[in-house]
Order: C-alpha cells, then structure tokens, then sequence
C-alpha cells in the first residue's frame, strides 16, 4: 500500500468524500493487525470480531478460498503471500506494517492433512519466516496459536506446566513453534505470546469437524453418526477465543514470553454435545453410535486449565456448551442451503 501516493490524491481532491476514502483506505488511523491465515475458521472470526475497531490486514495464499469473508472483504487488506516463501512474507509485513500480528496459519490439524514436511514447512518454516520480517519492524503484540495437541496424552486436566509429550507429528511441530516463540520473546525480549486453544468449534467451522458433522447432519434431517457417545472433550466457543484474543493484544506486557491455555474450562461427553443440539432442531433422529471409527488422539483427558490467563489478563469464557451450541445451530439454520453432506460452501 502506497501510503504517500494515497494522502496525496486525497489532498488533490480536497473533497469531503475523498477525505473519506483516504481514511477509509490507510486504516482511519486505528491500529493496524495483520492475521496470518485470515481465511480460515478461526482467522476468519477473528477477522469479523475485530473489524470494527483495528485495520485489519490478513495473508492467505493466492487461490485460498475466500468465502468465509463474504461481506467484509471490502473492508480489510489482503495480502497474497505462502507462509513458506520467506520473500513473500517479508514483503506482506513491510507493506503493512502491523503493530499488532496474530498468527493462525497451520497445517496439519486436520485428518486429511498427513504431509509431514508440509507441516514442517507450515508450522515451523512459516512461523520462523513471519518472526524475522516482523522483527524488523517494531511491534506492539504478536501472539502465536498454539494447540492441545503439544500436550499429549494425559490422565489430568493440561496445565501449562505439564511435560510435552505430543504423540502426532502435528502436536510435535506446534509444540517446537510455541517453544520458539517464547525463547525469541525471553532471549530478545519482544512481546509475543502463545495461546493454546482446545477443541474450538463455532459459525465458519471446517467439515469433517465434530461439531460440523452433527450441525449438518441435524440440519439435514439426517442422524448423526459417531464413535463413541462416552468420549470427553473440553469445548472452547469462537467467540470466547476472540475475546481472548483481544484480552491478550490488550495486554502485552502481562502476556510477553509466556504460554497461556485457553479453553472453556468444562468438560463433556460427546453424547452430551448431542442432546444440547438436537433440542434444537424439530424431529431430529438420534445419534447412531459406533459407525465412526475413534480418532487415534482421543484423549483421556481433554480440557486444558486456563486459570492463568485469566488471572494475568481478566478474561473469562462468557459461553456454557449449550448456550454455545445454540449460537453455532442457529447460524447452521440461517444457511442451512450452504451445508450438505457432500459439500461445504
């Protein structure tokens, strides 16, 4: 973006209006946050939830599915760049230059994503690239997002301080990145920060996702099938991620070098999760159970304690599991059309 060439045509028309369109298109001088995979599910709400009150920039890949920003893409900057292409990083961050960078883009948290070395250059390559560009400008907040999966399997509740011991090679290259972002945050004492989120489900998730599965299929009038209705997870709503989110840009100097779980802070049955959605929609069958085959990471264990971060920054989750399945059914029931077994638009 040519910030100069921008404030110079604008001053040229001297108008009202093109005063606007100058404000409008340098950020209205509102904070400027760049979001790295802005296209998907939990950078795409992100996206939406902060909108309003920062200059929003995202980077996504040329050819990226962009329909989870219909409506606001008018409205933010986008930036084509691969997080593999060091070059292509480099040049997104010096355009924007962002005192706020919040870094979503992941490979391999999902079944079908089995390519190692794209993991590897996703995860690890990717995130050492966005650092050396960001660190070449100054910020305020780069916060890196981090996931239940760097734990492991364990028989208690994750806290921060529990031994890694992930046992997929996605958990071990998320938990490789979270410790180098903090050994950059302490050793060159810059402000970044990892959240951990645990099992987000909400408006704009991925098929193939549990919460996913059953929304379409109830939207549909089908019956859900699944592994096991025993099964625990601990759920975290969108809504409460972003909120933490903001809690943590708000607070950089109580977040710096440091790892933060963010969860809901309950755990539920899968059989739970069920009965929560199926209230919601009339004539809805009954799960069938034992015609999915079980995830290999299912845990014995799946909640993460986040009394830390809610003591360092004052947020708290704001939705029970039912009143965030009610939120996440209506917005399924509003585009009911878009959703099918076969496709997701």
């Amino acid at each position: 973006m040519d910030v100069a060439r921008i404030k110079s045509e604008g001053e040229k028309a001297g108008t009202s209006e093109g005063k606007k369109e100058v404000e409008k298109e340098i950020g209205g001088g509102r904070k400027r946050l760049f979001i790295t995979g802005g296209a998907g599910f939990i950078g795409a709400n992100l996206v939406r939830h902060f909108n309003a009150s920062y200059d929003v920039h995202i980077m996504v890949r040329e050819g990226s599915n962009l329909s989870r920003l219909q409506g606001v893409m008018d409205t933010i900057t986008i930036h084509h760049a691969d997080i593999t292409d060091a070059d292509g990083v480099a040049r997104a961050i010096e355009d924007a230059k962002p005192e706020y960078i919040i870094h979503t883009a992941v490979y391999g948290g999902y079944p079908q994503q089995k390519d190692r070395f794209q993991m590897l250059r996703t995860n690890l390559v990717g995130l050492f690239n966005l650092l050396d560009a960001c660190k070449r400008h100054p910020f305020t907040c780069f916060v890196n997002v981090g996931t239940n999966s760097e734990y492991g399997k364990k028989k208690a509740p994750m806290r921060e301080t529990d031994v890694l011991e992930p046992d997929s090679d996605y958990g071990f290259f998320k938990a490789t990145a979270t410790l180098y972002c903090q050994k950059v945050a302490r050793t060159e004492h810059l402000p970044i920060t990892t959240l951990r989120i645990i099992s987000a489900y909400g408006p704009y998730e991925e098929k193939g996702r549990l919460l996913t599965d059953i929304m379409t299929a109830l939207v549909e009038g089908e019956a859900p099938k699944l592994s096991s209705p025993d099964i625990v997870r601990g759920f975290t709503y969108v809504e409460d991620i972003c909120t933490a989110f903001a809690a943590a840009l708000a607070h950089p100097e109580k977040v710096a070098g440091e790892i933060f779980n963010i969860s809901g802070g309950e755990e539920h049955t899968i059989s739970e999760v069920v009965e929560h959605a199926r209230k919601l929609f009339p004539a809805s069958k009954e799960a069938v159970y034992g015609v999915a085959a079980p995830r290999a990471a299912e845990r014995i264990s799946w909640i993460e304690e986040n009394a830390k971060f809610c003591n360092a920054t004052g947020w708290r989750p704001q939705h029970t599991l039912q009143q965030g399945i009610a939120k996440t059914a209506q917005w399924y029931k509003e585009r009911q059309k878009c959703f099918s077994r076969r496709r997701m638009v």
